[in-house]
Order: structure tokens, then sequence, then C-alpha cells
């Protein structure tokens, strides 16, 4: 296994939901920066989930 997918293991793991709660946004909002490419994120069938090391990621640009 190589350390990209064992970090990913240990990460948390946002749903736009609570990513939204947290940065005191709609959940659209969130949803727009996924689209746009802004916030990485990726999918569990049709739901969207972001790692909270692509949170930081964010946060930090």
């Amino acid at each position: 296994m190589t350390d990209t997918k064992r970090a990913a293991l240990s990460d948390t793991i946002y749903t736009p939901a609570e990513l939204a709660e947290l940065w005191g946004v709609t959940t659209d909002t969130i949803r727009k920066e996924i689209s746009k490419g802004k916030l990485k994120a990726f999918s569990v069938g049709k739901l969207k989930r972001v790692l909270s090391t692509e949170v930081s990621n964010y946060e930090g640009s």
C-alpha cells in the first residue's frame, strides 16, 4: 500500500452537509466549489465525499 493510500485511510471524510455546517455556508456552495474543481472530492455512488487533507488544502488556498 502506498503512503498516499495510507494517509487517505486515516483521513476524516466529510459530507458536503458537514462542511457547509462547519463553514457556515449552504450545501449548494460546497457542491459548486466541488464542481468548479476548487475543492477536490470523490464519489461514493452518487454521493460526494471530501477528505480532511483536501479541506486543509482548500482552506490554505
